[in-house]
């Protein structure tokens, strides 16, 4: 069943669990897990521990038990907010404080925010990412760091509060601190999608178009999956992958802004922007510089059938002049590609998410689409 909270009831609810977790013996400085799914208990969670003093550690719901227990004992967390069933299936050596529904509850003498004196350079949160050495490495991002990523994207992106932002990553992910802030930053309206719309791009393209959503912030891989045009979105942001050209060029329309952004977790989920320009011109790369290797000649297929949009992708009219006994297009191989001094042509891999396998080609996002 959907459920609404609203803002004032987000607020008071999280400054009554920030008294209860200082009751508890959480400090400032501390850090403190969180094993929820995307929903309201997480955001009231992350708020709850800020509000503390505290540091929160987000852990995906469906890590292995033993990343769950090496995060935990690493950052030196004595507490975590879950719900009965996400923290079921784990062995914790931490107190699990309970969070759900009735944590909305509000008592009358618990809805004051604690005085709590932190500094700009005190930690907000730590995400862990993949480690070179096997074992996942704590990155500590501080207030100053996650507010200049707010206010930077407050001005970029400038959300209303009647937008609709989706809620798509998981709160182990620092691109999920990109939707959330997004809204609670403008007071728009914030959705968590659910794990199962998750598996399915047809399925987030359903629950876009149903619940009229405004703001998108996906992966190309997932964005490869889904249904487009979707007239109600007006932002869609790009991050975590290589984000060919022709995927974006379906989804140009005057109505949708789009996108494509840049940044490490250490560098707070963003550090560089650029807006989609579908009259982006192809040029011609100078000797040793990688560029997408395009062929030309009479041996080029007319197109694709029943495709004209694919076709017209692949099948382009450059903006320089080609030979007189050419054809006048190139067909864009989707291979990355270089002349070398000797003037031969280095293969240097995809430009997309294809592979080959025995050489025959392989649309990754296709099989994703059917699983």
């Amino acid at each position: 069943a959907s459920r609404q909270v609203s803002y004032q009831e987000l607020n008071l609810a999280a400054n009554q669990l920030a008294a209860r977790l200082i009751a508890k013996g959480i400090q400032q400085g501390d850090f403190v897990g969180i094993l929820l799914k995307r929903s309201p208990e997480v955001y009231l969670s992350m708020l709850a521990i800020l509000k503390a003093g505290a540091a929160y550690v987000p852990l995906d719901i469906g890590y292995p038990e033993d990343r769950v227990s090496f995060i935990l004992e690493d950052c030196g967390a004595k507490f975590l907010l879950s719900d009965e069933a996400c923290s079921a299936g784990f062995k914790l050596s931490c107190e699990v404080i309970i969070v759900d529904g009735s944590s909305f509850d509000i008592r009358q003498n618990d809805t004051e925010a604690p005085e709590i004196a932190i500094t700009v350079a005190d930690p907000a949160y730590m995400i862990y990412t993949s480690g070179s050495t096997g074992r996942p490495k704590g990155v500590i991002i501080s207030h100053a760091a996650i507010s200049n990523l707010v206010k930077g994207e407050d001005r970029l992106f400038e959300l209303n509060p009647q937008d609709k932002v989706a809620q798509v990553f998981s709160v182990a992910f620092d691109a999920s601190l990109e939707e959330i802030w997004l809204a609670f930053r403008s007071g728009a309206t914030l959705f968590p999608v659910s794990e199962a719309v998750m598996h399915s791009g047809s399925d987030l393209s359903d629950y876009i178009a149903t619940h009229q959503l405004t703001v998108l912030s996906t992966v190309p891989t997932m964005l490869s999956m889904m249904q487009y045009p979707l007239p109600s979105l007006r932002l869609l942001i790009l991050g975590g992958e290589n984000c060919p050209h022709e995927l974006l060029l379906p989804w140009h329309s005057s109505g949708l802004r789009i996108v494509n952004t840049y940044g490490p977790t250490e560098a707070t989920v963003i550090a560089t922007y650029a807006d989609f320009d579908p009259l982006h011109k192809i040029t011609i790369v100078p000797i040793g510089v990688p560029g997408e290797l395009c062929i030309g000649g009479p041996g080029l297929a007319i197109g694709y059938l029943h495709q004209p949009e694919l076709t017209a992708e692949k099948f382009i009219q450059p903006a320089f002049p080609l030979s007189d006994t050419t054809p006048s297009c190139l067909y864009r191989s989707g291979d990355l590609a270089r002349f070398n001094e000797r003037g031969n042509i280095e293969f240097l891999g995809r430009i997309d998410l294809q592979v080959k396998l025995r050489g025959y080609r392989i649309e990754l996002s296709e099989i994703e689409s059917q699983l």
